[in-house]
């Protein structure tokens, strides 16, 4: 089999893509705890762990996003962009490691230093924008889309109706 050339885009599967982030996590753990905090994991407070950890798993997760990219031009996909003036996601970690395929790795990775997932999870704030309903509805349809391996893109608009709709660059009363 011919080597690619170099700087030409290799195409990885959604195994080997887990596999690089099942090598990377703890490595991405502690560089980011030393790194960014300068500690090491027995001296983190329990927010530092989150972070670190989230921090780790974004790796993997945007080898997965260029890979589905370069899918995508290749492929010259048509593309969903669905505009949302609410968004009810819900928390993400748990969601990453889901889809990444990582999360027993992750487990056992928190296992190992000593913790527990799903204690070092509960710690992440939710981060929803909206009330529910119609936000709700957006972030079901970006799983889906997510699950279905279709090209897509979530467009969040944020509106604050209390300090009145900003419309060409000027503020209306």
């Amino acid at each position: 089999m011919a080597e690619p050339e170099r700087g030409a885009a290799t195409k990885l599967s959604k195994s080997e893509i887990a596999a690089r982030g099942h090598i990377h996590l703890r490595e991405g753990i502690e560089s980011y705890l030393r790194s960014a905090r300068g500690r090491v994991w027995s001296e983190a407070s329990r927010r530092d762990k989150l972070h670190a950890l989230s921090a780790a798993v974004r790796r993997p997760g945007l080898d997965a996003m260029r890979e589905s990219e370069r899918r995508y031009r290749e492929q010259d996909a048509k593309r969903l962009y669905y505009l949302s003036m609410e968004f009810l996601m819900g928390r993400a970690l748990g969601n990453n490691l889901t889809n990444l395929g990582i999360y027993d790795e992750a487990r056992a990775v928190l296992s190992d230093l000593g913790d527990d997932l799903e204690e070092v999870q509960s710690l992440e704030h939710d981060a929803a924008l909206g009330n529910g309903g119609l936000g709700r509805l957006a972030a079901c349809f970006l799983d889906s889309m997510a699950t279905l391996d279709l090209p897509g893109t979530l467009v969040l608009r944020a509106l604050s109706l209390s300090r009145g709709i900003l419309a060409t660059g000027q503020r209306r009363s």
